[in-house]
């Protein structure tokens, strides 16, 4: 059996001795070719497209900006999450996106901190 991409072991879910029930995943691929951003955005910033432009900040460059593409935008609203906000704004309702970057993949990282900057969005 072969990967369907070539790419980085992330994650192993299984140590020696554990069963494997059919077709579970054992394991974690990343394609560092294809990084993402997942980020949340309230109700009022919902002037987004699939497919726009966007800029995404990392602490570890906070003078750099790396180029991004919506790739995903979800159609129904969900309560922001406990690590996302404040406890008072964790009651506003929020809408996921997915932001794929375009450039950066040279330097960044899965699981590092990021933020997605809007106001260059439609």
């Amino acid at each position: 059996m072969s990967a369907p991409v070539a790419g980085v072991v992330q994650a192993v879910r299984l140590r020696p001795g554990d069963l494997v029930a059919p077709d579970a995943p054992v394991l974690t691929l990343l394609d560092p070719a294809r990084l993402w951003v997942r980020a949340y955005v309230p109700q009022g910033a919902l002037r987004l497209e699939v497919g726009a432009a966007v800029d995404v900040r990392v602490d570890a460059w906070p003078a750099r900006r790396f180029r991004g593409r919506i790739g995903f935008l979800a159609d129904q609203a969900e309560f922001t999450p406990r690590n996302v906000q404040t406890p008072e704004e964790r009651v506003d309702q929020v809408f996921r996106i997915k932001v794929y970057l375009e450039d950066g993949l040279d330097v960044l990282h899965p699981g590092m901190s990021a933020d997605v900057v809007l106001e260059d969005a439609p």
